[in-house]
């Protein structure tokens, strides 16, 4: 990984990747930051993901594992202020919910969605603020250069958001990866950890990105 170069950008630096954001009041913020995003591919996406290892897992962590099965997604939303967690079946209907009104909006088949909730646990999540959410961005605010917006989306604790962006020379061509708060990993009692891209997790192993990278050339 010696020629991995850093560059300018984030969520949505690599080609064909889009995002949007907006704030609902799921999480109270007096800046109203967002707290609801979306980030879509153009394309269908080969996805890997690192989930927790808690027994007791979140709702989303429950539905994105069977939607992982598949390889493949083309978009994941994303919320702050509710984990979606400890919320029985319930929740995974919630998050069910989620998934397909972001499917039917960006016109999708059926789990081609990831659905990421962090936030407070114990509480049910409020479906309504998340599908108000979606249907602000989708597609009006999807764009390139919203991709900062959307990390604002996923932080808890953190102070501000974060975000960096990787270059790759490849022989078959340069492969851009981007890490940022807008898809981070979070300790487990805070939800869920899927994602579209190959990035080094906070904590966690760096093989699957080394092995996605490899399957890139």
């Amino acid at each position: 990984m010696s020629n991995l170069k850093k560059i300018e950008g984030g969520v949505t630096t690599p080609q064909g990747f889009t995002a949007g954001a907006v704030y609902t009041a799921i999480k109270k913020r007096e800046n109203k930051k967002p707290d609801v995003a979306v980030l879509y591919s153009d394309l269908p996406c080969s996805c890997a993901a690192c989930f927790t290892t808690n027994k007791f897992c979140a709702a989303p962590v429950i539905l994105d594992r069977e939607i992982l099965k598949k390889g493949k997604a083309r978009a994941v939303v994303i919320n702050s202020g509710n984990a979606n967690a400890a919320t029985g079946k319930q929740g995974i209907e919630d998050a069910r919910t989620v998934e397909r009104e972001a499917e039917k909006l960006l016109g999708l088949g059926e789990d081609e969605v990831f659905v990421c909730s962090t936030g407070v646990i114990g509480q049910r999540l409020p479906v309504d603020k998340v599908l108000q959410g979606i249907r602000e961005i989708i597609p009006a605010k999807l764009a390139k250069e919203n991709g900062s917006e959307a990390a604002y989306a996923i932080m808890t604790t953190d102070t501000v958001r974060k975000e960096s962006a990787y270059e790759l020379e490849l022989s078959s061509g340069t492969v851009n990866r981007r890490d940022g708060q807008g898809l981070r990993h979070d300790p487990p009692q805070y939800g869920d950890d899927a994602r579209l891209r190959d990035d080094r997790r906070q904590g966690g192993s760096r093989r699957p990105a080394e092995d996605a990278l490899r399957g890139c050339g």
